[in-house]
């Protein structure tokens, strides 16, 4: 049903799921896109494994894009959870200068 949606319309679709209680469908649809393995898509899909509970799994997914020096605020956000602050603040502190950063931890940071 799903094959050759675009990424775009597949996340649309996705967040329909979702929001009916059907995330894990969602996360299983995604997971064969070929944008998937994209930083966007694996940022995305980290978001959707962590709102079903699945910490470690969404860390495992990120992890070859951040090696590569992507997705560092999406590591950064996921390890915070983990409650590993000290590494979480060291790696935004890493993103932040190189422009890496979500607009929404870009903008907390810059509060007072």
């Amino acid at each position: 049903m799903t094959s050759g949606m675009t990424w775009e319309l597949l996340v649309e679709r996705a967040d329909l799921l979702s929001s009916c209680g059907h995330t894990m469908q969602a996360i299983e649809e995604l997971r064969v896109h070929p944008e998937a393995g994209e930083p966007e898509g694996t940022a995305y899909l980290s978001d959707l494994l962590v709102s079903v509970g699945q910490l470690d799994e969404a860390i495992a997914l990120v992890e070859p894009s951040f090696r590569q020096g992507e997705n560092i605020d999406v590591m950064a956000r996921l390890i915070l959870r983990q409650g590993r602050v000290e590494e979480g603040t060291s790696l935004l502190c890493r993103a932040e200068p190189l422009g890496r950063l979500s607009s929404g931890l870009s903008d907390c940071l810059d509060e007072p």
